[in-house]
């Protein structure tokens, strides 16, 4: 477990990031739709690779996706390479924060375009300003074998609660933001994140926290729809 004083270090990001790749948990998420972190792996997908710093804004989306070839390739070639599993873990962190930071960066991206024009207008900021305003992280770790909203519910639970209980909960409690924005379609946000998170902040005892919805789209590429920014523009003005 990472305490509070290691959490913002490179040190504190490094040790959690080898407790998610070396999650003891990977063969039976498998058998609910998970892919295994080492033999596939994805952009890390923890707030420490968009700023290592505490932020008063938490954006949650549900898991990393599967990666093109230019990202696979990356990987592979350092998972390969023949030494130690300090010295693998720490090139791919290094690897996986510059590749997350890009995606983040480009407007066309699929996933995170949207998303941060959206952010853009509810903060009221310049797209280019948006990630250093934000911590950004996946609820689950892995990335699964189809999309996540259309796995099978009992699937999506099963993962939830699983990452819940090893990193996340973990994460939210050290980060304690104040404003949570929750980046999925309607269907998973309602019917199995947002209870599990009204639960988890009583928990830690983060009441104060507000979440905001920013309602995915359903469509990849398409843009968040004008009235959802607008709802959720109005509750981040109300901070």
């Amino acid at each position: 477990m990472i305490n509070e004083e290691q959490i913002f270090t490179q040190g504190g990001e490094m040790n959690f990031f080898t407790e998610v790749v070396g999650c003891d948990h990977q063969v039976d998420c498998a058998q609910h739709g998970a892919l295994n972190l080492v033999n596939t792996p994805s952009h890390f997908p923890a707030w420490s690779l968009v700023n290592p710093t505490r932020k008063d804004v938490l954006v949650i989306a549900t898991n990393p996706g599967q990666q093109g070839v230019r990202f696979t390739n990356q990987y592979e070639r350092i998972i390969k390479k023949p030494r130690n599993i300090e010295a693998r873990n720490g090139e791919l962190l290094e690897q996986l924060r510059k590749n997350t930071r890009m995606l983040f960066q480009e407007e066309n991206d699929k996933f995170h375009g949207p998303l941060v024009r959206a952010l853009a207008i509810i903060m009221d900021v310049p797209v280019g300003q948006v990630l250093d305003l934000i911590q950004f992280t996946n609820i689950v770790k892995c990335s699964t074998c189809c999309n996540f909203g259309v796995l099978w519910k009992e699937f999506k639970e099963y993962l939830v609660d699983k990452c819940i209980e090893t990193f996340f909960k973990q994460e939210l409690r050290l980060l304690s933001p104040r404003i949570i924005f929750l980046y999925f379609d309607k269907s998973t946000r309602d019917k199995v994140i947002r209870p599990r998170l009204e639960r988890l902040l009583t928990e830690i005892n983060l009441m104060n926290a507000r979440m905001i919805n920013i309602l995915r789209p359903s469509r990849v590429q398409d843009d968040v729809d004008a009235t959802a920014i607008q709802k959720a523009r109005d509750q981040y003005r109300l901070r």
